[in-house]
């Protein structure tokens, strides 16, 4: 069966989610620019409470009439949708794309339901960050007909999308995922199927590497946060830190994340104490439903940081009294700055000119941001060498496009060494 005659019965499970309405939005657009062609009950989105697919609607009317306008078209995705809170319309579809909350037990109960009471033709695309396709497979016992299809968040902005195939996915369907996602608009990479994929088999081990350096470091907890925040952010030229980059995933995803790398990957430990006590205490990260911050390892006013979380003390200190605290030297000359340098034509020049002028820093924040640099390196080589990653480009691409760094770990090999 076709591509095209599968998108005239598609699910989205989950769908007034996070995730999920973002790929509720893509999938509406793509339905109705080939409707014509395409007919069958069209995009049936599925979720749990009524109020929060009303939301659900109006969310992605507004989004593609916006971006309709920008593109210079029209948009009419309105009458494709429909809504409704009754699983059984799983049922009619031919193609179904899971956007459950990464907990393993729930995607697995979720995709054994639905492959009871689907079609046995139906195919599934699943959007997990970290689980394994060969494991919800066999668990849920879909003989080969699911994909791990990750988009990253949000999905209508974010370019980069990993295909995950398990050794039983069929080749049909790895093919048409590969095709959509391209009509999509996506940067298609593919990830060998190993918990937490390219993606978050970096991100993840980073976030280790920092909660480690955090324990060993000199300062309090505070200070600590503060200044390798900091020093991943403007030492490497990144958007953010790695610090608020855990506070935007949700500390508790990052945590879910974890666990199941943990479960599925021998020989290595990814638990982290400093984890449990912020969920322990409540400092969960996230966003709110108008996208801003949630606390986390930082307070938020919008999306700006105030404030820093002190694990001791329960509270949170002003940023200023915390930056006072911690001298971490200079990390950025003039004119080098993520927002400042993603702007320049020649930004690889830029950015090795900037790594010479920091290693030669005598700055402690210096230091650690050219250590951190080195530790990012080493994980993205283990990722190539042990073939989770095809090549050292795709790495670097997960790298620069889903987390829009300027460079990849492997890129910048020569001049951080």
């Amino acid at each position: 069966m076709e591509l095209e005659h599968r998108l005239g019965k598609v699910v989205v499970i989950g769908a007034a989610g996070k995730m999920g309405r973002g790929i509720a939005l893509l999938l509406a657009e793509r339905m109705a620019n080939a409707r014509a062609a395409i007919p069958g009950p069209g995009l049936i989105l599925i979720d749990t409470r009524d109020d929060a697919l009303q939301e659900l609607e109006q969310y992605i009317e507004i989004q593609a009439s916006k971006r309709a306008v920008r593109a210079g078209g029209s948009a009419d995705v309105s009458s494709i949708i429909q809504t409704t809170t009754d699983p059984q319309r799983a049922a009619e579809a031919s193609l179904v794309f899971e956007a459950l909350p990464e907990v393993e037990a729930l995607k697995v109960d979720a995709l054994r339901r639905l492959g009871d009471s689907c079609s046995p033709d139906t195919w599934f695309l699943s959007n997990t960050s970290s689980i394994p396709i060969g494991e919800l497979d066999r668990q849920a016992g879909l003989d080969g007909r699911v994909v791990g299809f990750h988009f990253y968040n949000p999905p209508p902005v974010q370019k980069l999308l990993e295909v995950i195939p398990s050794s039983s996915t069929l080749p049909d369907l790895e093919a048409a995922a590969r095709r959509l996602a391209a009509e999509l608009g996506k940067t298609v990479v593919t990830s060998r199927d190993v918990a937490g994929f390219i993606g978050n088999g970096h991100f993840i081990r980073e976030c280790l590497y920092a909660l480690q350096r955090m324990d060993e470091g000199p300062w309090g907890f505070p200070q600590s946060v503060y200044a390798i925040d900091k020093a991943s952010r403007d030492g490497l030229l990144r958007p953010m830190g790695i610090f608020q980059v855990m506070d935007y995933a949700g500390i508790d995803i990052c945590a879910a994340i974890m666990e199941v790398m943990d479960r599925y990957i021998p020989d290595e430990h990814f638990g982290s104490a400093t984890i449990e006590r912020m969920l322990s205490a409540g400092a969960k990260g996230g966003q709110y439903g108008d996208g801003s911050q949630k606390d986390g390892f930082f307070r938020y006013d919008g999306y700006r940081i105030t404030d820093v979380y002190d694990v001791e003390g329960g509270s949170y200190l002003p940023l200023a009294k915390v930056a006072d605290d911690v001298d971490v030297g200079d990390l950025a000359g003039p004119g080098r700055s993520w927002k400042e340098l993603r702007e320049q034509t020649d930004v690889a020049a830029h950015v090795r000119e900037h790594f010479g002028w920091l290693s030669t820093n005598p700055g402690v924040g210096a230091s650690i941001a050219m250590d951190y640099m080195r530790a990012s390196r080493r994980i993205a080589t283990k990722l190539f060498d042990d073939g989770i990653a095809a090549s050292r480009e795709d790495i670097d691409v997960v790298v620069t496009t889903g987390f829009h760094h300027l460079y990849g770990p492997l890129e910048m090999e020569v001049a951080t060494t």
